[in-house]
């Protein structure tokens, strides 16, 4: 089919759904969480044909486009909110999901490279299992736990496990040549991960990391054997055992807790002991630093742990088309940059403040210390050392001064929601110039 008949083709059957669902609400007075559903497993199973229709990525970013765009009308055009928000908008909680689906599916078709499996068990597992936890935890869910964006139920979490499972476990088992245990311990593994990410997940986020975290542990999994599949579920379990002692000497949420073991797990099991040492490093310092609380006592929560990992994530994602040498560059300076500006708020609102200019300069050393001496021990032979070592204390210290100035009430506002976007804002910048430079000039 030539893209341009496909994409009408799925921009009608989209909008079809989202017209039908509407008039089915409207008639017999639907569930409003039971119609959002209902609209995003129909999106789901559309997309899943996309490797049957598209040969490259550009009609999918075109689609995902124009769904995004489309999807934004409805929620903030106000003649548009009338007649089709009820659908996406019906439910008390605030939800960006509806825009983050388009987009993270787009991305892992980019990464996929035409491989259906790699596309269709992230976009199955996020279609199925989400809704599905969401609809049985509505409906059945008593045994409920917090999170830091609510309170999900057991019913819902174990709902979303097991469709996890069989999402992974049939199409590998049928489609791949995986042998039928690796199969079996990959399915499980990736239920157990992604059922812990669903359940800490808010404002709609796990449309975008549970496709993306699938898509990288499919990827590394699929080709091991049995015995270091095993292993990865050992070490996932040790982590979160780990960490729960580690919450009593930090200023981490319960969910924060979980989003760190899963991104310090993710790191480990997807790529290899070059990526897990950033993370390992910006924890270890990170506990140092939370080591004497500051004045006010707030908690870091699920949001600024996914601040903080996401872009690691970006890139680890982005090393399977790009290769690892020009993304794990980036990957350690976006650490650093995130480890120096936590260092300055922690310097700014400790017992005893710093002066700016000595604070600033303090974060700066720490950010890049503790990521910049494992990383230089392991690449102490290279020929470039000494550009990049040059390169990341400039980027470094750029971001730290940089998130100094932006965020000039800090003392007022440290631990806000904003300081936390400001900072991603930041890191994300600074990684990406560093994927510029090692790309294009190293």
């Amino acid at each position: 089919m030539p893209p341009g008949l496909a994409i009408l083709s799925v921009m009608l059957a989209l909008g079809g759904l989202l017209l039908g669902v509407r008039a089915a609400q409207r008639r017999w007075a639907l569930n409003p969480e039971h119609c959002r559903k209902t609209v995003h497993m129909g999106m789901g199973l559309v997309c899943l044909t996309f490797p049957w229709l598209f040969r490259t990525a550009w009609p999918v970013g075109v689609l995902a486009g124009c769904a995004a765009a489309a999807l934004g009308a409805v929620r903030f055009v106000p003649r548009l909110k009338t007649q089709l928000g009820g659908v996406l908008g019906g439910v008390e909680r605030e939800s960006w999901g509806e825009l983050l689906f388009p987009l993270s599916v787009a991305f892992v078709f980019l990464l996929a490279h035409g491989q259906a499996l790699l596309f269709c068990i992230p976009v199955l597992t996020l279609t199925l299992a989400d809704a599905m936890a969401a609809l049985i935890g509505q409906r059945y869910g008593q045994a409920r736990y917090e999170t830091d964006s609510g309170w999900k139920s057991v019913e819902g979490s174990t709902a979303f496990f097991f469709v996890a499972f069989l999402s992974t476990h049939v199409p590998l088992l049928l489609f791949s040549d995986v042998g039928r245990l690796e199969c079996l311990l990959v399915a499980v593994v990736m239920g157990l991960i992604l059922s812990l990410m669903e359940a800490i997940a808010w404002q709609g986020l796990d449309n975008l990391f549970i496709p993306l975290v699938s898509y990288v542990c499919l990827t590394h999994m699929a080709r091991l054997t049995p015995f270091e599949i095993e292993i990865r579920l050992v070490v996932l379990l040790l982590i979160i055992l780990g960490l729960s002692f580690w919450r009593k000497t930090t200023r981490l949420t319960q969910s924060a807790i979980i989003g760190a073991a899963l991104i310090l797990y993710v790191t480990w099991a997807a790529g290899d002991w070059r990526w897990f040492i950033a993370p390992l490093a910006t924890a270890v310092a990170y506990t140092f630093i939370s080591r004497s609380p500051s004045v006010a006592q707030h908690k870091h929560t699920i949001y600024d742990v996914a601040c903080i990992g996401g872009t690691g994530l970006f890139w680890l994602c982005l090393s399977q088309p790009v290769g690892t040498a020009c993304t794990i560059f980036p990957y350690g300076v976006g650490y650093g940059a995130n480890l120096g500006m936590i260092a300055l708020a922690h310097f700014a609102h400790g017992i005893t403040p710093q002066p700016p200019r000595r604070g600033v300069l303090k974060a700066i050393a720490l950010g890049y210390l503790a990521l910049a001496t494992p990383y230089f021990i392991v690449w102490r032979d290279s020929p470039i050392l000494a550009s990049l070592a040059l390169a990341s204390l400039i980027l470094v210290g750029l971001s730290v001064t940089a998130f100094s100035l932006w965020q000039s009430k800090s003392r007022a506002g440290g631990t806000t929601g904003n300081r936390w976007v400001r900072q991603l804002v930041i890191s994300s910048l600074t990684s990406a110039l560093a994927f510029c430079l090692r790309t294009f000039l190293f």
